[in-house]
């Protein structure tokens, strides 16, 4: 979100959506201006399917050059 709020800092979707945010919770009212976006392309993520044990994931995620708001991201089971 922070990273497509900061690709687009005109659209007024994007500044709408903020505004929301903050004005509704006082913790994104604490992190949102404290907090650096760096965009990540791969790593591990842990995950709990509904019904099951939290199960670990590698990702790697890919970004189109003409758009990159789109992204596929492919999770590979973790060892």
């Amino acid at each position: 979100m922070r990273t497509l709020a900061g690709r687009h800092p005109g659209d007024p979707r994007y500044t709408r959506l903020v505004d929301e945010l903050l004005a509704g919770s006082p913790e994104v009212r604490d992190w949102w201006p404290q907090y650096d976006v760096q965009a990540r392309r791969s790593g591990r993520k842990r995950l709990r399917p509904p019904g099951r044990a939290v199960a670990e994931y590698a990702f790697t995620a890919f970004h189109l050059a003409e758009q990159p708001e789109r992204t596929l991201v492919i999770y590979n089971p973790g060892p």
